[in-house]
């Protein structure tokens, strides 16, 4: 057990997990929909919190990507995200990475996921946490736009 004098906060990692839609004319997104509360039956990115045995923040993202879907892929650091209230458990800083997979890949829900769906970009409805802003973080990485951009407008 550990003490400190200060409190610290939780770190998790959440993984943006993309392919090209059916006529490859954007992307789908892997969601897993939370078999636990916050957010329980909403959808929200593969991810979940670092555990001391995870030799680093790269590896809690590609085990909670396996445990909760079954994939694995390459993952690309995208962003660090610590707003105050993104998580109503606690204070949690958030690492997010990117990943591609194939328009074959196929994901399975497991741990806390009660379902995976693949979802067209353009189709979104309000994921859990602030998944929202993650994925558009992710879709203006790879598309270019907003790089000067300090402020996202819907």
């Amino acid at each position: 057990m550990f003490s400190y004098e200060h409190a610290r906060p939780a770190i998790g990692a959440d993984c943006v997990i993309l392919r090209l839609n059916g006529d490859e004319t954007s992307y789908e997104i892997l969601l897993i929909k939370r078999k636990n509360a916050p957010f329980q039956g909403k959808y929200a990115l593969p991810g979940g919190f670092f555990d001391m045995e995870d030799a680093n923040i790269e590896a809690t993202a590609a085990r909670e990507l396996l445990e909760e879907t079954g994939l694995t892929t390459d993952l690309q650091l995208l962003n660090i995200f610590s707003e105050k209230d993104r998580d109503p458990r606690e204070r949690v800083m958030s690492v997010a990475f990117l990943g591609m997979v194939e328009r074959d890949a196929i994901a399975i829900a497991g741990d806390d996921a009660e379902a995976v769906a693949w979802i067209d970009v353009n189709d979104l409805e309000e994921l859990a946490f602030d998944h929202e802003d993650i994925v558009i973080e992710a879709l203006e990485y790879l598309t270019g736009d907003g790089e000067d951009d300090e402020n996202f407008t819907e």
